[in-house]
């Protein structure tokens, strides 16, 4: 049922394997451990070693579109991340471990080493994103979050062991060792079954969409699944289904019915262990968990007048509008209509958020998972599916594709819908019960919807008469903009929820800095920010 169909090319040899072996067959041991799912009778491919070497390095010279400014400039936001963590008074667990990665990676950058399978030229940049899940987690489990930003660090530390043994990677290895010693980390089993889950997950993330992923985007994507995992115990289920489907191309057969619909089935718990758990609404009823839920409930709950106006009147019309939009770009082709296109759909995209967070989380919180998952499933299939239906999906799909979507995987769209969603599920973290949405719910609105589309719409049409940030292509007007519209919009809702508008001025002024600088899907990685230092 499993089948690890060796490399006929290659030289095997049982002593001095290099590096890149080692990887391959810790990559195959990996899809022995998590894969239990042998009725299918899916074969999983060996990790082929014809690939570029894992030793192998980048020029010296740094590319023409990279240079040692553009390289500098994104740890800017780590250390601004680092002091806003240190003033706000958070847990030194985590802050600590994120100085250390910092550090390392300042020393990876002035390496110039590149990491084969991860998107982009140069070194492995964006280390502050091993901060943010940690960073929500620490108020409901802080070993959790000690374990995970610990446990994130140790998957760093091994990839640069992986690419290449050297006295700096011993250094960083002792950076590790002094942060697991400042912040008291336990070496219990506990903690390595994370290093495990992180390290491999991560790396079979950056096997199969070979230059669609950062390495510091795989470990924050891996860190989400854990998280999940950790608050929802049957969240392993449906990341098995995902992985299971993902090794085999679709044929029109009865195993490929058999496996979506089983795929299918397991995600309804998911679907409604989400939809219960991540928003408390009205009078501040908790809804039970999944195994307890009646299905009844969940369909009444759904179907209230006002959640069928919604749907109606407005989600429908906008999905209709997109709809045709999109087919009017595709006919016409204007210059520059794909990027109004995509901002479109940002602006689009915060509407139906917004008018959900105001009239029903809960059903928002269930329709954002369908939709999630529907995108999923599509763009397997324009990927694995058959020739004529992946043509067609790659050409309605083909407009959302930004310079970031570089790999075989269309990331950009699964980030806007998981930096939209995320702060509304809140990772299914428990929340006090309240009749209130969080402020952390709007993180992705504001954000994303608002601010990212203010930004892109005014630096590309001013933006040629201000000046630039140092070391980036994006504009200060455009920056400002931002900032103003979303300092706007979060001070409308402080009146409407009763916040102190305050709270939002340090997370929005990250959020902009790192808008303007990072290299990472921004669409995922910022509203993560904001929401790691917003209150709850």
């Amino acid at each position: 049922p499993i089948c690890l169909r060796p490399n006929p090319t290659a030289h095997h040899t049982t002593i001095g394997l290099s590096k890149h072996h080692l990887s391959c067959e810790l990559f195959n041991i990996y899809n022995l451990i998590i894969n239990p799912l042998a009725k299918f009778s899916i074969n999983l491919p060996k990790c082929d070693i014809t690939r570029p070497h894992m030793s192998e390095k980048v020029s010296a010279q740094i590319p023409p579109e990279k240079s040692t400014t553009t390289l500098l400039a994104e740890p800017i936001i780590g250390w601004s991340l680092l002091a806003a963590l240190i003033l706000t008074g958070s847990s030194p667990s985590v802050w600590i471990f994120l100085l250390g990665t910092l550090l390392v990676e300042l020393g990876v950058i002035l390496k110039i080493d590149k990491l084969p399978g991860s998107r982009g030229e140069g070194p492995p940049t964006g280390a502050w994103l091993v901060a943010l899940v940690p960073t929500i987690l620490l108020p409901h489990d802080s070993n959790a979050a000690l374990c995970l930003v610990g446990g994130s660090f140790t998957t760093f530390v091994l990839f640069l062991f992986m690419l290449e043994i050297s006295v700096s990677t011993v250094a960083f290895a002792a950076i590790w060792f002094i942060c697991a010693h400042l912040t008291n980390l336990t070496f219990s089993l506990y903690f390595f079954a994370i290093c495990v889950f992180l390290f491999f997950l991560s790396a079979e993330l950056l096997a199969d969409f070979p230059g669609s992923l950062t390495l510091w985007e795989a470990i924050l994507l891996t860190q989400i699944c854990l998280v999940f995992h950790i608050n929802t115990s049957l969240f392993i289920i449906p990341l098995l289904c995902f992985y299971a489907v993902e090794r085999f191309k679709m044929v029109v057969s009865v195993e490929t019915f058999g496996t979506l619909f089983a795929a299918f089935i397991w995600l309804l718990p998911l679907l409604a262990d989400l939809a219960d758990r991540a928003q408390y609404e009205g009078n501040g009823e908790y809804y039970p968990p999944v195994l307890q839920l009646n299905p009844s409930s969940l369909i009444r709950e759904l179907v209230k007048p006002l959640n069928i106006l919604l749907v109606t009147t407005l989600w429908a019309p906008l999905c209709i509008l997109a709809v045709l939009v999109v087919a009017c770009v595709r006919e016409i082709g204007v210059e520059g209509s794909m990027f109004n296109l995509r901002k479109l759909f940002h602006f689009l995209a915060g509407i139906v958020y917004s008018t959900g967070l105001l009239v029903s989380p809960y059903l928002l919180s269930v329709a954002s998972t369908f939709v999630l998952v529907s995108f999923c499933l599509i763009e397997w299939v324009r990927r694995k599916g058959p020739s004529p239906v992946s043509t067609i999906l790659n050409d309605i799909l083909q407009p959302f594709r930004d310079s970031r979507d570089s790999g075989e995987l269309i990331f950009t769209p699964i980030a806007l819908l998981l930096g939209l969603s995320l702060p509304i599920w809140n990772f299914c973290i428990p929340l006090p019960t309240q009749t209130d949405v969080s402020p952390r719910a709007w993180c992705g609105v504001v954000t994303i919807a608002l601010g990212d589309s203010i930004a892109a719409l005014v630096g590309r049409r001013w933006g040629k008469y201000w000046l630039r940030w140092p070391g980036t292509h994006r504009t200060l007007i455009g920056s400002l903009a931002s900032f103003a519209s979303q300092i706007l919009l979060w001070s409308a809702l402080s009146v409407l929820y009763d916040w102190p508008w305050t709270t939002g001025l340090l997370p929005l002024s990250i959020g902009v800095l790192a808008e303007a600088y990072t290299e990472q899907i921004d669409n995922l990685a910022i509203p993560l920010l904001v929401m790691c230092l917003t209150p709850a």
